[in-house]
C-alpha cells in the first residue's frame, strides 16, 4: 500500500510551532481529500490539518498535547486503492509461467557484434513462433 507522510503545515510567516489539540480522526479510519483529520492551535491562530488526499489513516505520529515544528511529520495515509485490499490482506501468489502448450517462449533475444561481444537486449522480450 502506498503511503504518504502529512506534514504539519506552515501557518504564517513568524510561526515555528503547533499543539495537536485534537484528532478527529482515528487511525484505520477513511478519510476524503480535504477532509479535517486534526485541530492545531499556534500562538496566533486555531486550525484543522486537512488531509492532502483520499485513503485511510495509517499511523498517527504525534498525540493530544503535543508541540509540533513547521514540517515535521504528523500522520501517514495510505492510498484509496491500498484501503480497499485492507490492512491484513497478503496478495494471492500466483505463478506467472505459461500454461502447457502454449506457443509463447520467454526468452531474451541478444544483439551482439561478430566477435562474439554481448550485446543488449533487442525487443521483444516474449516472441511467438
Amino acid at each position: 500500500m502506498s503511503q504518504i507522510e502529512i506534514l504539519l503545515p506552515k501557518m504564517g510567516e513568524s510561526v515555528a510551532e503547533a499543539t495537536i489539540i485534537k484528532w478527529l480522526k482515528n487511525e484505520g479510519d477513511r478519510v476524503e481529500a480535504d477532509e479535517p483529520i486534526v485541530e492545531i492551535a499556534t500562538d496566533k491562530v486555531d486550525s484543522e490539518v486537512p488531509a492532502p488526499e483520499a485513503g485511510v489513516l495509517v499511523k498517527r505520529l504525534v498525540n493530544d498535547g503535543d508541540v509540533v515544528k513547521v514540517g515535521q511529520p504528523i500522520a501517514q495515509i495510505g492510498s484509496a486503492a491500498g484501503a480497499a485490499l485492507g490492512a491484513q490482506h497478503r496478495p494471492e501468489r500466483r505463478s506467472i509461467a505459461p500454461r502447457v502448450g502454449s506457443d509463447i517462449r520467454l526468452r531474451p533475444r541478444w544483439t551482439g557484434d561478430e566477435e562474439g561481444h554481448p550485446g543488449l537486449p533487442a525487443e521483444p522480450w516474449c516472441s511467438r513462433w
